[in-house]
């Protein structure tokens, strides 16, 4: 089992999206990014905050740490829109666990049957298995068995 330790803050984000500094997660602004590319920093944003090793968390987006090393400021939108999927599912997951990190973080690695025995970080590397993450979020919130 993995071991993540979540850096000593005084006051722990209340969204992921809150932390990495992105905008709301919907409407023209956020389209608007999407189609520029996040900045290549909102990466170790993220990892930071949720205790990933940058190789471990680029393989859970479904990215190649090459390409991602050869970007100097922006990524692709393709590459953004990786991020905003986790993103999204982790902060589903964190508002399930009343915004604890230390559970999320723990249930993201643990694996799950309906995910056909994947954990839902190794899920999410594609948009169909974000899907699925986030249905399975979305029925345990709601008590519906998977």
């Amino acid at each position: 089992m993995k071991t993540y330790s979540l850096p000593l803050k005084t006051e722990t984000p209340s969204s992921l999206w809150v932390a990495a500094n992105l905008p709301d997660a919907s409407g023209p602004e956020l389209r608007g990014l999407m189609s520029l590319g996040l900045q290549v920093d909102v990466i170790d944003n993220i990892r930071d905050i949720i205790g990933f090793k940058k190789e471990e968390f680029l393989s859970t987006l479904g990215l190649s740490a090459r390409s991602i090393a050869r970007r100097k400021d922006r990524l692709s939108p393709i590459e953004s829109e990786s991020i905003t999927r986790y993103v999204t599912a982790f902060d589903l997951a964190l508002s399930m666990f009343n915004n604890d990190y230390h559970k999320t973080i723990h249930w993201m690695d643990t694996p799950a049957r309906v995910l056909g025995g994947e954990t839902p970080n190794q899920a999410m590397k594609t948009e169909t298995g974000a899907r699925d993450v986030m249905s399975l979020i979305e029925g345990i919130k709601h008590g519906v068995v998977m």
